[in-house]
């Protein structure tokens, strides 16, 4: 995980457009950008908040999910629950 983390703190400083493919939802939430895919279609495309609702996660990974903040940072955070 700190390798994760670091490599993706160094890709965000560099002066380029990067696209990154990530499969875990919360360090998705800090991209710019995220585009949500099923069978190789892409369902939406845009600022985290907007591409991955609850409703979206639900609907794709067949879970329910809900919002956290960390109170240490603010930071939004999904949780994820078995049954949708």
């Amino acid at each position: 995980m700190k390798h994760q983390l670091s490599i993706l703190d160094f890709v965000a400083t560099l002066p380029v457009t990067s696209i990154v493919a990530r499969h875990d939802l919360n360090q998705a939430l800090s991209c710019d950008r995220v585009g949500v895919m099923v069978g190789g279609r892409l369902i939406a495309l845009g600022p985290p908040d907007t591409a991955l609702t609850v409703e979206r996660i639900t609907e794709v990974f067949g879970v329910r999910a809900s919002i956290v903040v960390d109170p240490s940072d603010g930071t939004r955070l999904f949780r994820f629950h078995s049954s949708p």
